[in-house]
């Protein structure tokens, strides 16, 4: 599959095969559903902070506004003010090098 960009630059790569994507999907699935267990644990249950018995569903719902308003803040900032780190590094080198530019900059 080749995509032209607004910057003259061609970008080719092909598609997966039926069994990798499904295996990565799997993989990422598998990760979502680790997540949401272990936030669910840490934030919700006794051992954690124990916060899922003291509060109702509106209190809940407005914790997790506050979570993810606080998540996509940091995330900006850390794009914007820190350096990458080695394995920011290491996915840029692969995923940037299959792109190649057939068209000469105007």
């Amino acid at each position: 599959i080749q995509i032209a960009t607004p910057f003259n630059i061609d970008i080719e790569f092909e598609v997966a095969e039926f069994h990798k994507r499904l295996l990565a999907y799997i993989i990422d699935f598998t990760l979502l559903v680790l997540y949401y267990k272990s936030m669910r644990a840490l934030l919700l249950n006794g051992f954690g902070f124990g916060l899922g018995a003291a509060s109702g569903p509106a209190n809940l719902f407005a914790m997790a506004i506050v979570i993810y308003t606080l998540l996509i803040v940091a995330s900006h900032a850390m794009q914007r003010y820190a350096i990458p780190g080695p394995l920011e590094t290491l996915w840029r080198r692969y995923t940037y090098a299959n792109v190649s530019s057939n068209n000469p900059r105007v």
